[in-house]
């Protein structure tokens, strides 16, 4: 059985912010019964740096640092 699934996130504001660093949780934590076939993330503003690791409990963790003042924030995996 195959499934897709697509999650966005987008946080908008009324005047522009600083957004401090993000953490990303959407990536499924690796098992012997999920065969995981492709993942991407698509982020806007696109960011200054991203970095992807695994914390203690082996959970797929995304962080995401800008640059500027933005009005929006746009996250889909």
């Amino acid at each position: 059985m195959v499934f897709k699934i697509v999650h966005e996130t987008t946080y908008r504001y009324n005047l522009p912010v600083f957004f401090e660093p993000h953490s990303l949780r959407f990536r499924p934590r690796p098992s012997p019964f999920l065969d995981l076939k492709a993942v991407e993330l698509h982020i806007s503003p696109k960011p200054t740096g991203l970095s992807t690791h695994m914390d203690a409990e082996n959970n797929w963790v995304s962080l995401c640092w800008f640059d500027g003042m933005h009005q929006q924030l746009t996250c889909k995996w």
